[in-house]
């Protein structure tokens, strides 16, 4: 039996409990993995909760969590580039968790872990850096151009700053004043939270005239 998590009904935290399952098997294209680290997202309990659809019997006892990282201990028969023993992290499969023992991850989104990289950090990164960099690359930005993040100290606003950065793209950034050391470590722009902040992101984004070309914390502007 493998441990887990969980929940066997939406509702809030005093549904959450460990479970003991089966050991999960791999489909074709999946890979199972022995979880080091699990990340940690608000989309958890939201989907806990029931707040993004009532799981139905059949989805029941559901394991919390969406990204990972661990090692691989067996390979479905249609996966290349994995073997057993690659560390790896990403994001589970339709239907399995995170806070477990054992996971399934699709292939398609597993990624070989860098060894310099600890599995704590690389546990963080299917969810908060894919969106990253999904929405620093829709944008289409040209090298030069500057990026504004609101919450950049966040774990997307962290991400994204780094990858816009890696594009030659000039990052400034929304944040508390304590998360300056960070957001500079980032190569980005300090522009703290408080009353003014309107004003200093204009002496810094002088096109940016209007609080409504600021998008909500950790989406971004260009300019």
């Amino acid at each position: 039996m493998v441990k887990a998590f969980g929940y066997s009904s939406n509702g809030g935290p005093d549904v959450q409990e460990f479970l003991d399952l089966e050991m999960p098997t791999p489909l074709p294209d999946e890979l199972l993995v022995e979880v080091r680290a699990a990340g940690v997202n608000p989309v958890d309990w939201k989907i806990r909760s029931g707040l993004l659809g009532a799981a139905s019997p059949g989805d029941l006892p559901a394991v919390l969590g969406s990204e990972v990282s661990g090692v691989v201990r067996e390979v479905g028969k249609d996966v290349e580039g994995f073997q057993v023993n690659d560390e790896v992290f990403g994001t589970v499969a339709t239907g399995s968790g995170g806070y477990t023992e054992f996971t399934v991850l699709p292939a398609t989104a597993a990624a070989h872990k860098p060894p310099q990289v600890s599995f704590t950090d690389a546990a963080t990164l299917g969810v908060a850096a894919a969106t990253a960099y999904d929405g620093v690359t829709q944008l289409g930005l040209k090298e030069g151009q500057t990026l504004l993040i609101n919450g950049v100290g966040g774990g997307v606003g962290v991400a994204a700053a780094q990858i816009a950065r890696d594009l030659n793209i000039n990052v400034i950034g929304t944040a508390s004043e304590d998360k300056r050391a960070l957001v500079e470590t980032l190569g980005a722009t300090l522009v703290p939270y408080g009353d003014g902040v309107n004003g200093r992101i204009r002496q810094l984004l002088p096109m940016a005239s209007t609080p409504s070309s600021i998008w909500p914390a950790e989406r971004a502007c260009a300019r």
